[in-house]
C-alpha cells in the first residue's frame, strides 16, 4: 500500500483511490483464487474426510485463537 501511495503521490485524488481499490480487488481476487485451490485439493484428496464434529472444532477452535491473537479475547 505504501509503494502504491508514493507511486501516485501526484495523482488527484479520485485516480489514487481508484488505485487502491483496483489493489485490494486484486488480492481478494488472488485470495478467492488459494482458497477454491485448497478446497480442489481437499475434495481431490482421498483420504483427507473427517466428519463435520471434527471440522466445526477445528474451526471454533481456530476463530477462539484469531481472536485471542487480535487482542479480542477476554
Amino acid at each position: 500500500m505504501r509503494k502504491l501511495l508514493a507511486e501516485t503521490t501526484d495523482q488527484p485524488a479520485e485516480e489514487r483511490r481508484q488505485a487502491i481499490r483496483a489493489q485490494f480487488a486484486r488480492k481478494e481476487g488472488a485470495t478467492d483464487e488459494i482458497g477454491r485451490r485448497k478446497i480442489r485439493e481437499a475434495i481431490d484428496d482421498p483420504g483427507s474426510d473427517i466428519d463435520a464434529d471434527m471440522a466445526f472444532e477445528r474451526l471454533e477452535r481456530r476463530h477462539a485463537e484469531r481472536i485471542k491473537a487480535e487482542g479480542g479475547g477476554a
